[in-house]
């Protein structure tokens, strides 16, 4: 089994918003901008076919910091408790990210302007025109 070796990014605040990895391939893979960037890169990761790797990922001083098995990775977030604290969680992409469904629609589905039908409102102004 591979291990892929990554390392957090941090911004201009110095915060780790960001986490790249280097494939086998030599390819570099980066996400940037994310409030868990260990999981958002894993899950970047499992979209590309290295699930069945583990990943170990370090500050950029080399202290490690979190492994796991990217697929196990990538269906995880943090989630800030009520309480206090954080807690793991299974991830669920935002709901309005993808298409709608026909259960998100209304009765009539949506139109567009090439399938709806053009209603012209009565004018007083042609009718006293004649």
């Amino acid at each position: 089994m591979a291990v892929l070796k990554a390392i957090f990014i941090p911004d201009a605040y110095g915060l780790f918003t960001g986490a790249r990895c280097e494939l086998p391939s030599g390819e570099g893979v980066e996400v940037k901008g994310r409030k868990t960037p260990f999981f958002a890169l894993c899950r970047e990761l499992d979209k590309r076919g290295y699930g069945d790797c583990r990943i170990e990922i370090s500050t950029p001083e080399g202290t490690p910091s979190m492994r796991g098995l990217v697929k196990a990775m990538a269906g995880l977030r943090i989630e800030e408790s009520d309480r206090g604290g954080l807690k793991q969680r299974k991830f669920e992409p935002f709901p309005g990210a993808g298409a709608a469904k026909e259960r998100d629609l209304g009765p009539e589905g949506t139109r567009t302007p090439e399938n709806e039908e053009m209603r012209v409102p009565d004018s007083t102004a042609h009718k006293e025109a004649a």
